[in-house]
Formats: structure tokens, sequence, C-alpha cells
């Protein structure tokens, strides 16, 4: 291995490393720390790493594009409100919000594209792929997003909502950035990361669909500029160049699906078992999917799923007695041998199941036991 490479694998290596270990500083600070490092990152890299890309003489009409595919996906967003209704900007701009955040979250984008171009152009496997990892790293800085896991519901948010989005958002970037340099890329990332610090209100559409849109806009925005100026390929090549884009896709679709079930956007929601209370019947570790109750018949012995202090408890039903016009339902745990304190009405109830999937939660149950064992 020659000198250079081993810079270079070294340089792509630290780079990453320090990143992923940037995601757990709490607050604020990991983005003024995140822009600092990258910003000398940046000249490390342009110091050690001398080899460039040639870029596509469309560069200019891809920049160009991405602008307006930028503007016009602000602009949907903010139609969307029409529907889903508005609220104020969680961080509304002022002085305070451009040093806080505006400032920051450019030099993350800018400098993170600015490293990708000069570890593309080198065409080796583990720096794309150090590259790529930077890239979702820089995506987790701006959102703040890891640093605000405290259950393993917020960690289900992260992933659905942050992770997978930056995982696809990344796919785009990379292309973009190998075929039509840096400045390409940053003509879509830096209206899609600024806007909600520079609008006063932000519109309110479902987690599920938010998700969606920010994997399916990527890839829909990557066909595009294959099919428009990728090379045209040849016969023999046409069935798997139509399978390329279909694949990624699906893909994103399957997990957007995942974290509408687990989020309840459904009909049907998803739980995990945490609790020997149902053992039995439901034991620790087990996956059930219920149906959202909408006040459907629930009997004597069907398992339904109600809120009691902030928490979702998921017992048996015992009694049901109605006492002054109100439904009121008793429950117990299978494995307990007292009946629940108090008692469930209708609108507490979320669901009721009769379906489980044995053992396969196990993987949720100890991420909770683990962030329970932190607090």
């Amino acid at each position: 291995m020659t000198k250079d490479r081993k810079i270079l694998y070294a340089v792509s290596f630290i780079l990453t490393a320090a990143l992923l270990g940037l995601l757990f500083v709490k607050g604020d600070s990991g983005r003024y720390i995140a822009a600092v490092f990258l910003f000398l990152a940046t000249v490390v890299c342009f110091a050690a790493i001398k080899k460039q890309s040639v870029y596509s003489i469309h560069y200019k009409q891809v920049t160009l594009l991405l602008i307006v595919a930028a503007l016009l996906t602000i602009t949907v967003f903010y139609l969307s409100g029409l529907y889903f209704g508005f609220r104020k900007a969680t961080v509304p701009f002022s002085l305070h919000a451009l040093y806080r955040c505006i400032l920051p979250l450019s030099a993350i984008v800018i400098f993170s594209e600015l490293i990708r171009a000069r570890l593309l152009a080198q065409q080796r496997l583990p720096v794309t792929v150090c590259a790529w990892l930077i890239g979702v790293c820089a995506e987790l800085l701006c959102s703040s997003a890891l640093t605000a896991i405290i259950d393993v519901y917020r960690l289900m948010d992260l992933v659905g909502m942050t992770l997978f989005p930056a995982m696809v958002s990344n796919v785009l970037y990379h292309h973009t950035s190998v075929r039509y340099g840096p400045y390409a890329t940053l003509a879509y990332r830096l209206p899609m990361a600024l806007y909600p610090y520079l609008l006063p209100y932000a519109p309110t559409p479902p987690d599920a669909i938010l998700s969606f849109a920010k994997m399916v806009i990527p890839l829909a925005l990557l066909g595009f500029l294959a099919a428009l100026y990728g090379k045209k390929p040849r016969r023999a090549r046409e069935k798997r160049g139509k399978w390329r884009f279909i694949v990624p896709g699906v893909a994103a679709l399957v997990c957007v699906l995942f974290v509408m079930l687990i989020s309840c956007r459904f009909a049907v929601g998803a739980m995990v078992i945490g609790s020997e209370s149902m053992t039995g019947a439901l034991n620790v570790g087990d996956a059930i999917v219920y149906q959202q109750y909408k006040d459907q018949t629930v009997q004597v012995g069907d398992i339904i799923i109600f809120t009691r202090y902030n928490q979702r408890v998921i017992h048996r039903v015992v009694e049901i007695a109605c006492i002054n016009g109100e439904t009121r339902y008793y429950t117990k745990g299978d494995a307990n041998d007292n009946y629940d304190t108090g008692y469930v009405t209708d609108s507490e109830i979320i669901g009721v199941t009769d379906f489980k999937i044995a053992y396969i939660g196990y993987p949720t149950v100890w991420l909770h036991r683990l962030f329970a064992v932190r607090s």
C-alpha cells in the first residue's frame, strides 16, 4: 500500500469515527463542535488528498434544476399546511437563531459536502463508504435527534423520521457529488436544511407522511437525473437499468410502512410485550398486532390495550359493568393475582388484539431495558 493511500484511508476512517462520536454530544454543543471540526477536516482533506474529479458538462443545468427542486418541494410542503394546518416555527428567525442554528448548520452542510466530493474523487470503495457515513452523520447532527433519545419510542422516531431519510438522501447526494460536483448538491441541501429556521410557520403533516416524502423525493430526483443526464444503457442491460431504482424505492417504502405500523398510522398497530403480567397468553418479547379501538364491541375475555398513568397496558377484560350510562371495563393480567386498580373507560382503550408473533420483539425489549438502566 502506497503512502498516499495510507493517508487517504487514515483520514477517511478518523473523520468517520470522529463524527460518529459527535452524535452523542448533548445539546447545541454538538453542532458547534461539528462545524469547527468539519472546517478543520476540510482543510486537512484538501491539503492531504490532491486528486479531484472531472465533472459532467451538465453541472450548471443540474445545479439550477436542484435549486428549483428544493424550492418546489418546500412550496408543496407549505401548501400541504392548508389541509393539515400550521404551527409556529420551533426556532423562529432571530439573531439568536442565526448563531445557534443557521450558521452551524450551514457550516456542517457545506464542509461535509466538500469533504464528500474530495473523498469520492479517489474512487476507493472503503473511502466511498466512509464518505456516505460522513454524510449520514452530518444529517443527524443537523437534526440533533440522536441526543433526544430517552426511550425506545424516541429511538423509533429517530429511525423513521431521521435515520432512514438521511440514508436514502445520501444516495442522491453521492450521485450528484460524483457527477456534478459539491455545489450542485449544496444547491439542494442548503435550502432544505435551512428553511425551517427562516420561515415563521411550519405545516403539521403526520409523521408517517413526512417520513415517506423524505425518502421518496430524493429517490425520484435520483431517477429523474439518471434518466435526463445519465448514459443510455445498452439494450442487453436495459432490464437491469429499469430495476436499478425500483429496489431502493421498495426498500424505502417497506421502511416507511413499518414506521407507520408502529406509529399507529393505520387502522392497526403493533406493540412488543415488555412485562410478565400476561405470561402464558403473551410472553416477554412477543409482538402483538392490534386493531385500533373505534367503539367496536369489547367482551369479557378480550385482550385490550389501554392507557394508564401515561403508559400503555395490555391486559385481559375480566368484567364489564354499565354505571350511570358509562361502560366500565375491569381488567387483569393473566399472571397477576389481583384485578388492576380502578377501571378502564372507552376513551382509554387504544385497541383490541388477538394476534401475536412469538419472541420477535426481543431486540426492542433489550433496547427498552438498556434505556431504563441509563435513566
